[in-house]
């Protein structure tokens, strides 16, 4: 990769992804920090899993030899967290978001990598496809080598929690105020009908003013089943990527309210959220990384691949993100990570690098030179710090790009619904 690639990628916003069940994870995190004390009694709701070692390819096996460096992992933990829809209907566990976490107990802070769920990667046997793929057909031994052998990493850790317990949290606090402009309230009626509908929550509509300007934002108190189907817009203007700054802006409000709530608040919240959580994190070393979290922060949160190329379908027959290049994108990693500039990629890495370059054809030249970030209208600081409204107070947008027309909020809704959770895959 150039050096003129790299800084131009330095003067590019970092992308904040927090796609629909990151939100619930990093709640997660927060909620073990502000009921620590709680915590070592109820460790009996949590799921305690293991992988499978014969199965489990991290890159230093891969490659028969060291390929990050020791020093560089001295005082971290390096965890995956992935997001799972498990209802019946969806043909099992699919992996709906998946994360890398890096917590440093150094210096006190965790870094964050979501990596987008259509990114085409290997996810084993030289299949090249959507890298969600893994979790589906491997669980979470299969999702850990592909991450591992793509980006070359050494995970063995994971957390995974289930995306409905978004639902019982934003309830439990007593709902969110949203600022919604006039599409956007008329696609979460539209999404809501299929979120109520699986979550087993009362439906509920928000009524659309006629006489609400285009340009503003009212808002509007959501419940959780409302509020997760805000998560879930992608048809508007910022398309995948405005959905995820919604997430990001759903997961600040979250953390605003837990952090306020009272203790009865924070144990019903343990008692929701506890037992849709799976790991194979040792509860002795989960119970020592409680404690510490209350004083960290989260440092910095990116897209992975930085550089990446959107397929419609004509070049791998699949509605995909393409890395552009998987090598070019792993050294920006390693460099977001481990803050390692003379990192060099694996055989394996390159070889998969190589691969996805003959058949797609997309180079680092086809990057484009700035990516979508899908910054919300209303808030002109990409949403870091968020200010708080109250029902019927009313924004006006602060950016361009305004929300795009949609004929059909409810079919749209259910059709992505569908797409979004693989049901037809």
């Amino acid at each position: 990769m150039s050096k003129k690639s790299l800084n131009r990628k330095k003067r590019i916003r970092k992308k904040r992804i927090m796609l629909i069940v990151e939100v619930i994870i990093l709640l997660l995190l927060a909620v073990f920090a502000l009921g620590s004390g709680w915590l070592r009694n109820k460790m009996n709701l949590i799921h305690f899993s293991s992988t499978d070692d014969d199965r489990l390819i991290t890159a230093t096996e891969a490659n028969g030899g060291e390929v990050v460096d020791e020093a560089a992992l001295e005082g971290k933990d390096m965890i995956a967290l992935v997001g799972i829809d498990s209802r019946e209907e969806a043909g099992g566990n699919n992996s709906d978001t998946m994360i890398i976490a890096s917590i440093d107990h150094d210096k006190k802070t965790i870094r964050l990598v979501s990596l987008y769920r259509d990114t085409y990667l290997n996810i084993g046997d030289d299949t090249y496809t959507k890298c969600n793929a893994a979790y589906a057909n491997g669980g979470a031994t299969q999702m850990l080598s592909m991450m591992n052998t793509n980006m070359d990493l050494d995970l063995t850790e994971y957390m995974s929690v289930h995306f409905d317990a978004v639902v019982d949290v934003i309830d439990v606090l007593g709902g969110l105020n949203i600022p919604l402009s006039k599409e956007e309230m008329d696609l979460v009626n539209g999404y809501n009908a299929e979120t109520s509908r699986v979550t087993g929550h009362e439906f509920k509509e928000i009524t659309i003013p006629i006489d609400m300007p285009d340009d503003e934002y009212w808002t509007r108190h959501l419940d959780g089943s409302q509020a997760l189907s805000y998560a879930r817009i992608r048809y508007t203007a910022g398309n995948d990527f405005r959905r995820t700054a919604r997430q990001r802006l759903l997961l600040s409000l979250m953390l605003q309210k837990a952090k306020e709530a009272d203790l009865a608040t924070q144990n019903e919240i343990l008692n929701k959220v506890l037992p849709k959580v799976e790991t194979n994190i040792e509860p002795s070393k989960l119970l020592s990384m409680v404690k510490p979290l209350i004083s960290y922060t989260i440092e910095d949160s990116v897209g992975f691949p930085f550089d990446h190329f959107e397929d419609r379908g004509e070049l791998t027959g699949l509605d995909c993100v393409l890395p552009a290049t998987l090598e070019s994108n792993v050294r920006l990693l390693h460099q977001f990570l481990f803050e390692n500039e003379n990192y060099q990629p694996s055989q394996v890495l390159m070889s998969f690098s190589n691969a996805i370059i003959d058949e797609t054809g997309i180079t680092e030249e086809d990057a484009p030179e700035k990516s979508e970030d899908g910054q919300i209208p209303w808030l002109s600081d990409g949403g870091v710090d968020v200010p708080t409204f109250n029902e019927g107070e009313s924004v006006k947008a602060q950016s361009s790009g305004e929300s795009e027309s949609t004929s059909d909020a409810e079919a749209q809704g259910d059709e992505d619904y569908e797409e979004y959770y693989g049901e037809e895959e």
